[in-house]
């Protein structure tokens, strides 16, 4: 859609033609998609990994450039927004440290997903519940004990609980 945009706007001021069209929505988006093409989609969530993309991957962008956001769908209709790019922005991108958490995923086979979605399919119903901390060997010892992350620590009377590890 937003290449499409891209050709509309350009067609409206008399700038270029397909092929150049092209060139500048792949310069103007592709650096915003690198993370959301990583993850997949997050609804909401989307539009604002597509900005910490941007900062991360833009070193032309400055504080004070206009930057357009536009999101369709995600439970909602479709929205255009443009902002200014604050003097912080790259800094804050870069303490997320996005790229860094996607690259430590654990990639997980067929068979070890397939058994957390039974375990969750388990639970599904339930008014209480407590995820599992044990699957995936290791992993939750090594990324979260201690690291001071924002967890799910379960459903206790239809009341989601949350800690910090």
């Amino acid at each position: 859609m937003t290449l499409r945009a891209t050709r509309t706007a350009l067609r409206h001021f008399g700038v270029g033609g397909k092929g150049e069209a092209r060139a500048i929505w792949e310069a103007k988006t592709l650096p915003s998609l690198n993370y959301v093409r990583r993850i997949g989609g997050t609804y909401a969530s989307s539009t604002f990994m597509a900005m910490l993309s941007l900062f991360d991957s833009c070193p032309d962008l400055v504080p004070g450039d206009r930057i357009g956001v536009f999101s369709y769908g995600s439970g909602c209709c479709a929205e255009f927004y443009s902002g200014l790019v604050g003097s912080r922005a790259r800094e804050l991108a870069g303490a997320a440290a996005l790229k860094s958490l996607l690259d430590s995923r654990y990639d997980l086979s067929v068979r070890e997903y397939e058994e957390a979605e039974r375990e969750r399919t388990c639970y599904i119903d339930c008014g209480d519940f407590e995820p599992s901390t044990n699957g995936f060997g290791d992993w939750y010892k090594r990324h979260y004990v201690g690291s001071g992350k924002l967890v799910f620590r379960g459903i206790g009377d239809h009341y989601r609980r949350y800690a910090w590890s």
